[in-house]
């Protein structure tokens, strides 16, 4: 049976000054799956705003876009793939930087069709994971590929666990809610199928032991790899999600972690 679910990758903490790998990174997964790109856009702030960071979302082509970025006028950007029946794109590449209301981020939406089951995500994903220098990325399934990009952001209602509080994540982000910033390092948002993490997080102690050994001990916490750059990616499988969440939540590790929700909000798959 054809999955018609998005599967959305969000990569945070990615280091300035890679706006032209980026966007080869983008333009090779795009390729690698089989998207063609149909549209680009940049954004472009407004001159007499109405608030700091207010823009314009500009159409390029993407030679526009690529020759933009080699010339340093362009930092943040995003590639479509639309077939018109999968509203508003089927799959896109967003590069977000510290300006433009927005935070520095990476938001991937592509098809789970394409990229596959959670196993194969970090093989889909490797030369981005490994390409890049960021501090966390998490990999989750949503109903529609707006669904997975408002989830990146901390908007809207969904969640991927009945006892998450998405409004925490969100009030976190430094550069737009002034929060801490905690899931660079100290803290994870959630657990998801598919984390990245860096040496920081594998050091967080959940119940007296580091998250590191916890994972690579346990039969029921999925599996641990090393990456070529330091970081490391944890991969669960769906029925180990629920107790690894339940797990570092209670343990007070979970940003978006909220015991007794009671709000009624819409969940992802």
């Amino acid at each position: 049976m054809v999955s018609d679910m998005t599967v959305g990758i969000a990569i945070y903490g990615v280091a300035p000054g890679q706006s032209s790998l980026a966007l080869s990174l983008g333009l090779s997964l795009f390729d690698t799956l089989g998207l063609k790109v149909s549209s680009a856009t940049t954004p472009r702030l407004l001159v007499g705003g109405d608030h700091p960071g207010d823009h314009e979302v500009v159409d390029v082509t993407l030679a526009e876009l690529q020759d933009q970025i080699e010339l340093g006028n362009v930092a943040a950007f995003a590639i479509f793939n639309e077939d018109g029946a999968h509203l508003p794109w089927r799959a896109a590449f967003h590069h977000s930087i510290d300006g433009f209301g927005s935070f520095p981020h990476l938001s991937i939406q592509v098809p789970e069709d394409k990229i596959g089951p959670p196993e194969a995500w970090g093989d889909g994903l490797s030369t981005i994971f490994q390409g890049l220098k960021f501090k966390y990325a998490i990999g989750y399934r949503a109903e529609s590929a707006s669904s997975a990009w408002n989830y990146c952001l901390g908007n809207g209602t969904t969640k991927v666990d009945e006892r998450e509080n998405n409004v925490k994540f969100a009030r976190e982000i430094p550069q737009t809610r002034g929060g801490l910033g905690r899931y660079a390092g100290s803290m994870l948002r959630m657990v998801y199928p598919l984390n990245v993490l860096n040496n920081e997080h594998c050091k967080i102690m959940v119940d007296g032991v580091p998250l590191e050994e916890l994972i690579r001990s346990s039969s029921d916490m999925g599996k641990l790899t090393d990456l070529s750059n330091g970081l490391k990616l944890w991969i669960l499988r769906d029925s180990q999600l629920s107790n690894a969440n339940a797990k570092l939540g209670g343990s007070g590790c979970l940003i978006s972690w909220q015991e007794s929700n009671l709000r009624t909000t819409r969940r992802l798959p």
